[in-house]
């Protein structure tokens, strides 16, 4: 709950059940899977590299960067109580911004990260000024990695999935949980998720992957 400021991006339940969505190990298997998709090892050796988690949450990937020797780490998060979670020193590194207005300047990442964040926007124009932002803070020649939601009809079986299982697994109780609040904006991302691809590659952004895995769709492209 955000305590009386603009209304959340996250669900009651998604930060009722964060500790759980984060830590199981489904979730870590999952991040690893599709972190590999990504490419991001193979196209982010610099580990000087200036990286942004948007959207970092309780902070997995910011501590998974950070075990791969990433030094120069930024997150966002508009969730107090997700960034309370957060070990120092990363949290120090953590701003409560939104995907839609960020305060670093103009150009001052070399790679942007984003895990699971863009279904959380109210809509089109959201995701445009996400994408708006996005190229704002990226420097040229710079990357950006997206790992969202992404088909549909798959997303729905999941989600059946999740009900059945959710009776004998405290993990699927808390992910359908999760996804009967947060079902409206997920389901409209699913459907219109490549407004995402479309904005940033209108802004010159050059695909090195475009692809789908189980119900997510895997996407890292370069800054011109």
């Amino acid at each position: 709950m955000n305590s009386g400021r603009e209304p959340t991006l996250n669900t009651a339940q998604w930060n009722e059940n964060a500790t759980t969505l984060v830590e199981s190990p489904l979730a870590r298997l999952h991040r690893a899977m599709m972190v590999g998709r990504t490419k991001l090892e193979e196209l982010l050796k610099d580990r000087s590299a200036r990286v942004l988690d948007l959207g970092c949450g309780s902070g997995p990937f910011l501590a998974w960067f950070a075990s791969r020797g990433f030094t120069q780490l930024h997150g966002v998060e508009p969730e107090e109580a997700l960034i309370a979670k957060i070990p120092e020193p990363l949290r120090s590194r953590v701003r409560p911004d939104k995907a839609e207005k960020l305060s670093f300047d103009d150009g001052f990442f070399d790679a942007v990260f984003v895990y699971c964040v863009l279904h959380h926007l109210k809509g089109d124009d959201a995701y445009r000024r996400a994408c708006a932002e996005i190229d704002r803070v990226t420097k040229p020649g710079g990357l950006v990695f997206i790992v969202e939601p992404g088909r549909y009809k798959t997303f729905l079986l999941v989600e059946a999935a999740s009900a059945v299982l959710g009776l004998v697994s405290k993990t699927f109780r808390a992910f359908y949980a999760t996804m009967v609040e947060e079902r409206p904006e997920q389901h409209h991302f699913l459907k219109n998720h490549g407004i995402i691809r479309d904005e940033l590659e209108k802004r010159g952004f050059k695909p090195i992957v475009d692809d789908y895995c189980i119900y997510s769709w895997i996407y890292t492209a370069r800054k011109p």
